[in-house]
């Protein structure tokens, strides 16, 4: 066998052509170093101007590596010659037999200094059966013969041996056995590197083996990378371009380009841009300007100003995040079936214990921050495996697999309990139910109110909609207080079809007239009543798995189920003769002060006509007036309806019946005996409220039929459409005025604003 002396003058004889000689200097073997050809008598240097892998290939094969063997250009890694500089813009095709047949200047003409002298390399491995050159199953040439190289011991630190052989720096990652199975000789077993070796061959390994070709090595020699993150899915982006990493301006770089960063980085086909989260990085900034169609292999495919032009500062690096989590099913990218990524393979994750912590986890994982939702099984059931069961977050894990779960695979579910999340950029807050509260909107990193001018039910339906997956909602004034924060959205109208409230018609982010006082409140409830003839009465039927179902009925459930309504704990089950519903129904054991019907504990389901509505009049009604917000005020009491008394009745106490009939904040009006004489028994009489108890009852007064009225006094009372009855606003520009009406005739202008 020849020594290496010797073999470097037997290469550079088989690199002696009818046209140039070349040779490779200054590297630590003779496949690499400075690419010099003889010309004229003289050794010279080729720019790197044009230069690419193509031409790369034709240098080793006239070094006598045959087409077969990879060329690499790496640059101006082993600096400058000295003398001639022979070639300039060389453009090969890559089959040429001679560095000189390709397209040049011409000999000796060039506008290039030696700091542009090009390095060449002619790597003993490859990388084959990938998307990419700089991804596949390691091959390794040994005799001129490719074989592949077995697992056992195989680790990142020698995937950075074969990138840096191939060029592309010590930036490699060991990807398993991802790129299939290969042929021929197995060459390599048991490669233990530090990471720091010139060649693969140059680590400790095993010439023999016990392997088969299951086992074979596939690498990762990506240039991009993601530094700075809580994990290695998400960080600030750079990329290595001509031995240096450097950062990617945020300029047009969009969620397609994301996509291409972590396809580069095999964590999958899901990326998302998280503007400079991870804030500046050093050294160059190399590309600006990107924009991709989602379908390149490298980010450098993509459109750009070309490397190291740029208009930015470090201020502007973009960070990407590469989630193993997904939401599919769903009509916009913030809701469906979880789905997450393991082994190379999406699957599901069972609904066992998954809370809104865990959903929250999710979400942030997907750039949206802490802020989801567990949404049941609203998406369907998936397919594939299901990876996670018993996933136990605390809500502050940068990943769902931190959380506490049974093993990837390990679990007693199928597909009917696959998990569905939301990443709701709104939220209920200030109540003891999740679906009852102020409304709080997400935006620019903060949590914010939204005013009540023009919010209407249709707006709370699309609040419902999103958050709860029903088209039920309610405006319910400002029953849930003033919030703090931004005030993010003003002047509200929806068509009820939107996805997020931001896609309503508003005053833009920011832009109001408000005050906290104004901030809206809404109620999604989880029951609803069907079939009856007033808005307060009728057959309940819950919300359970995604399908509406019918409980059994007492007074304590229909008390329950009218506070989810907001009316309060205050409801009567009435038996109604004329409706039936059959169906397996679920029955309840409430107390009646539950403030939700999933708190009270469930007993078996059976069959059984059900003829019970329950009535959300609070026990209260008014009656005598085609509009159901004015009328005589009657009470129900010891199984009969009966009236009020007028004496000493004021405002403050027709203000608490109306909150007891729903009709959103402590709003009322006295009218008098405006509806005239009721009959039955007059249930109470010096009724005196300070205004904020939640039932008439509570309120001071005589006792039940204590009094001493005539039905000629039998109180009624109006609930206005909003507390503006008594104070209004005219808006002039950017204006507010507030006018007092406070002397409003009882008579004909209460009934011409109902009318």
């Amino acid at each position: 066998m020849l020594n290496p002396a010797l073999s470097t003058v037997a290469l550079l004889l088989l690199a002696t052509t009818t046209g140039a000689q070349v040779r490779l200097v200054g590297g630590p073997s003779p496949l690499e170093g400075r690419l010099e050809l003889y010309h004229g008598g003289r050794w010279g240097t080729v720019c790197d101007d044009g230069f690419t892998d193509s031409a790369a290939r034709v240098v080793c094969y006239m070094l006598g590596y045959g087409h077969g063997r990879p060329g690499r250009f790496i640059g101006n890694r082993y600096g400058p010659g000295s003398g001639p500089i022979w070639l300039d813009d060389v453009h090969c095709s890559g089959t040429e037999t001679n560095i000189g047949d390709c397209r040049h200047n011409g000999w000796g003409r060039h506008d290039c200094r030696h700091s542009e002298d090009v390095s060449v390399l002619c790597p003993s491995v490859r990388l084959v059966g990938g998307p990419s050159p700089r991804e596949g199953r390691l091959e390794t040439s040994s005799t001129n013969i490719w074989g592949t190289v077995c697992d056992n011991g195989f680790t990142n630190s020698a995937a950075r041996v074969v990138c840096y052989q191939l060029g592309h720096g010590r930036i490699g990652r060991f990807i398993g056995n991802r790129y299939g199975a290969g042929s021929g000789p197995i060459w390599l077993n048991n490669v233990q590197c530090i990471g720091t070796e010139l060649t693969i061959s140059s680590c400790r390994h095993n010439g023999r083996h016990n392997c088969d070709h299951s086992n074979d090595v596939s690498v990762s020699c990506s240039s991009t990378r993601l530094l700075g993150g809580v994990s290695p899915y998400e960080g600030r982006l750079e990329v290595y371009h001509n031995g240096t990493w450097g950062t990617v301006c945020v300029d047009h770089f969009n969620e397609a380009a994301a996509k291409v960063v972590c396809s580069m980085l095999s964590f999958g086909l899901v990326g998302h841009v998280i503007g400079n989260r991870y804030g500046a990085g050093s050294g160059p900034i190399w590309l600006d300007n990107v924009q991709c169609s989602g379908t390149e292999n490298d980010i450098s495919d993509c459109q750009h100003n070309g490397w190291g032009r740029h208009n930015c500062t470090h201020s502007q690096d973009v960070s990407v995040t590469c989630p193993t989590v997904r939401l599919v099913g769903g009509s916009y990218g913030r809701a469906g079936r979880l789905e997450v990524y393991h082994n190379r393979t999406w699957g599901t994750v069972c609904r066992d214990y998954f809370n809104d912590a865990a959903a929250g986890v999710a979400c942030n994982m997907l750039g949206y921050g802490y802020i989801g939702w567990n949404i049941g099984t609203r998406y369907g059931a998936g397919n594939g495996p299901i990876w996670l069961d018993d996933v136990e977050c605390n809500g502050t894990e940068t990943n769902i697999s931190q959380c506490r779960h049974n093993g990837w695979g390990s679990h007693n579910c199928d597909h009917s309990n696959d998990v569905s999340v939301l990443c709701s950029t709104m939220r209920l807050v200030g109540s003891v139910s999740p679906y009852e509260g102020r409304l709080e909107v997400y935006h620019n990193g903060t949590w914010g109110t939204v005013c009540d001018d023009q919010f209407n039910n249709t707006a709370a339906k699309v609040v419902c909609n999103t958050l709860t997956g029903k088209l039920v909602g309610h405006f319910i004034g400002n029953r849930y207080g003033a919030g703090s924060e931004p005030i993010w959205l003003d002047n509200v109208q929806c068509s009820g079809t939107e996805n997020n409230i931001s896609e309503c018609q508003h005053n833009g982010w920011g832009s109001h007239n408000c005050t906290h006082s104004q901030d809206v409140s809404v109620s999604c409830p989880t029951v609803r009543l069907v079939g009856g003839s007033r808005l307060h009465e009728g057959r309940v039927e819950v919300y359970y798995n995604a399908t509406w179902i019918t409980p059994y009925i007492n007074d304590a459930v229909a008390r329950v189920v009218c506070f989810m309504l907001g009316y309060g704990h205050n409801g009567l089950a009435i038996r109604n003769s004329t409706g039936t519903s059959s169906g397996w129904l679920r029955y309840v054991n409430c107390s009646g002060n539950e403030t939700s019907i999933k708190d009270c504990p469930p007993s078996s389901l059976y069959r059984k006509p059900n003829n019970d509505f329950v009535s959300c009049t609070s026990s209260v009604r008014l009656v005598g007036s085609s509009n159901p917000r004015q009328g005589r005020l009657e009470l129900y009491h010891n199984r009969a309806w009966g009236t009020v008394c007028r004496e000493h009745f004021n405002s403050a106490a027709a203000r608490v019946v109306c909150h007891m009939l729903g009709y959103g904040g402590y709003v009322g009006q006295l009218l008098g005996n405006l509806f005239g004489a009721g009959s039955g028994p007059i249930w109470l009489d010096d009724v005196q409220c300070i205004g904020t108890e939640r039932n008439i009852t509570n309120c001071r007064h005589n006792g039940w039929s204590n009094q001493k009225c005539k039905h000629s006094q039998d109180v009624s009372i109006s609930c206005p459409v909003s507390p503006r009855l008594v104070s209004y606003r005219i808006r002039k520009s950017t204006r507010r005025t507030t006018r007092s009406v406070s002397q409003w005739n009882l008579g004909n202008r209460v009934r011409r604003l109902f009318q």
